[in-house]
């Protein structure tokens, strides 16, 4: 009894570590397997499990092996010029952000696609982000700066006057009545929406507990409740009691730093690891279960386990499926699909000429 119970924990843990440690690139999509474009802008997935990319010509749906690409010519979607994806896994919907255009609103169960736009009731046609709220709303940001809430129940929408006209890029709720706003050129808002009030959050030269830089492009919550912030210059830890902020810059003589100050999204997968994915550098992986906010300055990051199976290092969006499959969004060669098991994949080499398949019984 004891050598069964001994092999079955030692099995256990065996596999623990392979799907910790080793993770397989499985295959490559851009122009030749039916993308859009090979300059990824942003990916979601949706309540049915299909994965949605957004680039600089048309938006994607991929499942599996079938690529369906929407444009203006081919479909109702409103742009070819998708500046952000959100996923509405409740309502079945995925929300597209337009530069010029609105927003687009693919329904699930109709497979159609709704537009939103001034004549909806929009105050802008320019729209950066869309975000989750609580009680089934959505945050619209525009450009602009401006903010409307959307009551998916009764289908309204609001103006909010929360006073921050600046032009902004992403927004985040945090479930406990703060939205953070980052903004391309003034730093970081942050609105509590139960009394209005707004603290301002800014880049000061020569003092380390502001942000690297005023323009943030990404804020994310981990599952600790640190509040991490990714910036044009570098990543902040932000300490919301005290509002200040820890810096991770790239050091060149430190290969366990940030791979790069230049951040583009900041994720967590699986296993409790912190993903910042950014340009030129790839993706920085953090072990949240050995990261400690009290001891912020002896953080290492893995710039090697991801970034060794990738096709580039100009990476956009990180985004793992419900298989634990791990989906990297790069800016110059498609998205690249990184397993976590070998066998779920196999490459059959000299195969440039395929006239059929056939699957067996």
């Amino acid at each position: 009894m004891m050598r069964r119970l001994l092999v079955i924990i030692v099995t256990v843990l065996g596999w623990n570590i392979l799907e910790a440690e080793e993770l397989y690139l499985s295959t490559n999509i851009g122009l030749r397997e039916g993308l859009s474009n090979n300059f990824v802008v942003d990916m979601a997935i949706d309540k049915q499990g299909f994965l949605w990319v957004t680039t600089e010509s048309g938006l994607n749906r991929i499942c599996g092996n079938t690529h369906i690409v929407y444009k203006k010519e081919n479909s109702d979607i409103t742009s070819n010029e998708v500046t952000s994806l959100y996923a509405d896994t409740i309502n079945d919907k995925i929300w597209i952000a337009t530069m010029q255009d609105g927003l687009c609103v693919y329904d699930g169960r109709t497979h159609r696609f709704q537009p939103f736009s001034i004549a909806e009731g929009l105050v802008t046609d320019a729209v950066s982000c869309v975000s989750g709220a609580a009680d089934d709303h959505l945050w619209i940001l525009h450009w602009t700066g401006q903010i409307q809430c959307f009551d998916n129940k009764s289908g309204q929408l609001s103006l909010m006057d929360f006073g921050v006209t600046l032009k902004s890029q992403v927004c985040l709720d945090d479930g406990k009545g703060h939205l953070y706003i980052g903004h391309l050129y003034d730093g970081l808002s942050v609105v509590n929406t139960r009394t209005n009030e707004v603290r301002r959050y800014t880049s000061m030269p020569g003092d380390q507990s502001t942000l690297p830089s005023n323009h943030v492009r990404t804020v994310f919550i981990d599952h600790d409740k640190n509040v991490w912030i990714g910036t044009s210059k570098g990543l902040a830890l932000l300490d919301p009691q005290t509002g200040k902020c820890h810096r991770f810059m790239h050091s060149a003589t430190d290969p366990s730093s940030i791979g790069s100050d230049n951040i583009y999204s900041i994720t967590e997968i699986s296993g409790g690891r912190l993903c910042v994915v950014t340009d030129q550098g790839g993706v920085s992986l953090l072990d949240l279960d050995r990261f400690s906010a009290e001891n912020p300055e002896q953080v290492q990051f893995d710039n090697t386990l991801l970034n060794q199976q990738l096709s580039s290092m100009n990476c956009r969006k990180l985004i793992e499926d419900h298989y634990g499959n791990i989906w990297v969004g790069q800016y110059q060669t498609g998205v690249d699909v990184v397993c976590r098991d070998r066998r779920l994949f196999q490459t059959v080499p000299n195969t440039d000429n395929v006239y059929g398949m056939l699957l067996d019984r």
